[in-house]
């Protein structure tokens, strides 16, 4: 068995191959674009079995899919974990390609959970979802201190409890404020009902794939939780089995 440590950055990744006995058979820089590392992992026919490990960065998860077809078994680790375990065994100050080998074939390696392309593609959209509510909140926060500093002393609309509802947006819209905080308004509200639009289409998909998921919808059946938090918990979660006991799920 060959065991690989992967030091991934951004566009280049740096490689060490060594044996059971921790001789290097082969370190290399590549580029992480696919044609490079196709090139790369051709060269290493006679190189087998091969274990590989690489941390959980940024960019892992199209580095991992690229290279899990070559390798024997690709590893994502813990970089936490894997920095607190190389500073104490092996007295270094960062994680190199090197050291990663040689956790991998002390078997010393702490795995990171590895989801699939189908669970990371819905977290992605979901995420996407959550992005949007965020700007829109952004927006709704830049339209309250354009109408402080304009003072809106409207009655009906100082009472409502959803200032973005459909009233509260007839009244704002109809605001004639001072210089140029009415085009101003009128530009945040634009951008909050087109936002508004996307989170809505978002929302009627997720809801699709909702009454398609047998786990989601049985942890719909928990008071208080809706379709959205529980395709949440459901894909944030993944395999429910992954955890020994339900005091290492809680402090996931």
């Amino acid at each position: 068995m060959y065991y690989m440590g992967i030091d991934l950055h951004k566009k280049y990744f740096v490689s060490t191959i060594m044996d059971k006995e921790g001789k290097v058979s082969k370190r290399s820089r590549v580029s992480t674009d696919r044609e490079s590392i196709k090139h790369y992992f051709s060269l290493l026919k006679n190189i087998k079995p091969v274990k590989a490990v690489i941390e959980a960065t940024f960019n892992w998860a199209y580095f991992y899919d690229e290279i899990s077809s070559f390798v024997d078994e690709a590893i994502l680790a813990h970089p936490l974990k894997t920095r607190a375990i190389a500073e104490a065994r092996i007295k270094t100050d960062s994680i190199d390609s090197n050291t990663l080998a040689h956790l991998l074939r002390s078997d010393l390696i702490p795995r990171a959970h590895t989801p699939s392309f189908e669970t990371r593609d819905l977290r992605n959209f979901l995420r996407f979802r959550m992005a949007l509510v965020k700007v829109r909140t952004s927006l709704k926060n830049r339209v309250h201190a354009v109408l402080d500093r304009n003072y809106i002393q409207e009655p009906t609309f100082k009472e409502l409890t959803d200032k973005f509802g459909k009233t509260g947006m007839k009244i704002i819209r109809a605001l004639n404020l001072k210089g140029n905080d009415t085009s101003i308004l009128n530009g945040y509200l634009d951008l909050i009902e087109e936002i508004t639009k996307k989170i809505n289409d978002l929302e009627k998909r997720i809801k699709s794939f909702v009454k398609e998921d047998e786990i989601t919808l049985l942890l719909k059946t928990i008071p208080g939780i809706g379709d959205i938090i529980a395709f949440l918990i459901r894909y944030e979660t993944d395999d429910i089995d992954r955890f020994s006991s339900a005091k290492k799920f809680v402090l996931m």
